[in-house]
């Protein structure tokens, strides 16, 4: 079955969820991995950057 949930709580959401789904407004990004292993790997980061358009601008506060 399918189970989609949504928390706040970190450490709830890397022991229960094994696969993550990314919508973005370019795409989704879809990978089988714990939460915690989706945040930190580099080329999840890259994917990242590029579906959301960020590659090589500054955020200006």
């Amino acid at each position: 079955g399918v189970l989609l949930f949504n928390s706040h709580d970190h450490q709830f959401v890397d022991t229960i969820a094994n696969r993550i789904i990314e919508f973005t407004p370019n795409g989704i990004i879809d990978r089988m991995m714990r939460f915690e292993e989706y945040f930190t790997d580099g080329s999840i980061k890259a994917l990242r950057n590029e579906k959301y358009g960020m590659n090589n601008q500054t955020v200006a506060l």
